[in-house]
């Protein structure tokens, strides 16, 4: 029958140790599988790839023209803001607020 074996490898670079970490969670596995994966002697067993389901039923879900009116709300409501602020700027100035 053919067991595996088990390794311990000493004296790996922090560098090279931060990147194999990172690509091991950038590709959803375990560090050992990323190893074996390197080494050419990956488990026959494949995982799952992950699948978030965050916003997914979020994103898209807004229709196109309803969208453009909260954007067109958005860019009066800016406007208004600006407008507001140079009317205060203007009265205070006059007042002798700013120099």
């Amino acid at each position: 029958m053919n067991r595996p074996v088990q390794y311990t490898i000493r004296n790996i670079p922090s560098s090279v140790d931060a990147t194999l970490k990172a690509q091991a969670k950038k590709q959803g596995i375990s560090l050992n599988r990323l190893v074996l994966d390197k080494l050419g002697a990956s488990p026959k067993t494949t995982a799952k790839p992950k699948t978030y389901h965050d916003l997914d039923w979020f994103i898209g879900s807004g229709i196109p023209a309803e969208l453009e009116q909260i954007q067109r709300d958005i860019q009066a409501a800016r406007l208004q803001a600006r407008k507001l602020a140079q009317t205060e700027y203007e009265a205070e100035k006059a007042h002798g607020k700013w120099g």
